[in-house]
């Protein structure tokens, strides 16, 4: 890999952690500002006016977070998986083709790499839960 490859990849993965802390707490906010809400609509001496205020605000809430998903744990597996999965087809296909010598070999180096590094990406996760299984049967 040449030099400007390290730095692409180093501002991507630094531009990624600021915008997953920025959304993570960004919920925060937002959850405990309608955990705050809740309580407050639980409250036993609050008027109707209100009340219909405070759901109002409710909704308008749920309406504008589309944007939600982006802090889900499963997402971010899928699109991790998912990266993997191209990277491992698309890759692996270039080699395949340099294999054939329908493309130069001298271009199939890096993306044979790069395919075993997408294979490892995406049998990652059922290697260690088989392990994690294994595990519990030996301290059975």
């Amino acid at each position: 890999m040449r030099p400007d490859d390290f730095a692409a990849i180093g501002v991507f993965v630094v531009v990624a952690v600021g915008v997953v802390s920025i959304l993570g707490r960004r919920h925060a906010r937002v959850k405990q500002r309608l955990t705050m809400l809740q309580q407050a609509l639980e409250h036993p001496q609050l008027d109707a006016q209100t009340r219909s205020q405070i759901l109002a605000v409710l909704s308008n809430e749920h309406e504008s977070s589309k944007l939600g998903f982006l802090v889900s744990k499963a997402f971010w597996h899928r699109v991790i998986f998912g990266s993997a999965w191209l990277l491992f087809i698309f890759c692996g296909g270039l080699s395949v083709l340099a294999w054939f010598r329908i493309i130069p070999q001298h271009l199939a180096q890096f993306p044979m790499v790069l395919a075993l590094i997408g294979l490892a990406v995406m049998t990652l996760p059922f290697s260690l839960r088989e392990l994690s299984g294994r595990q519990r049967q030996v301290a059975d």
